[in-house]
């Protein structure tokens, strides 16, 4: 867990989220401003770069959800956030 208050959590995405993943990216709604949307094969490979980025930089995508309400038995999750690593020229 990156980050957790009374409403919110902030964690690394892990194997566990692959299902909702799918859900998501695999939508066409969802990807619209893709070019299309993934195949399993392009789920896993987008999770499995998550995951390296984690290794690499110490941080990565997060997943961003509510903390767990009487209505789901998981923490639902409301999106992502991230930081970004840029080149900078002097």
């Amino acid at each position: 867990m990156i980050l957790e208050t009374e409403r919110l959590q902030l964690r690394q995405m892990n194997q566990a989220d692959y299902p909702d993943l799918c859900e998501i990216l695999q939508d066409e709604e969802v990807m619209y401003a893709y070019d299309r949307k993934f195949e399993d094969a392009d789920v896993q490979a987008w999770l499995d770069r998550q995951n390296a980025r984690y290794q690499e930089y110490g941080f990565g995508l997060w997943d961003l959800g509510m903390a767990v309400i009487k209505e789901f038995v998981k923490p639902y999750q409301i999106g992502d956030m991230h930081l970004y690593l840029y080149a900078v020229e002097k």
